[in-house]
């Protein structure tokens, strides 16, 4: 259970380190491939997880 854990944590990190990078300015294309080959394995539930830590840091609900 704790590997599972671990996983979802890891892949909400990730998943909110791509949006992070979106609004840096990193290169669409490559972030594009980031995401594609992590949302293979992620549930609904860790992008609502991951979208509630971004306005939780400050990330503007709009933007």
């Amino acid at each position: 259970m704790s590997e599972l854990l671990n996983s979802r944590e890891e892949r909400v990190k990730n998943l909110k380190g791509i949006i992070k990078d979106l609004h840096s300015g990193e290169e669409v294309a490559v972030l594009k491939k980031r995401f594609a080959e992590l949302i293979q394995g992620v549930d609904p539930s860790e992008i609502a997880e991951m979208e509630e830590g971004l306005i939780k840091e400050g990330m503007p609900v709009d933007g």
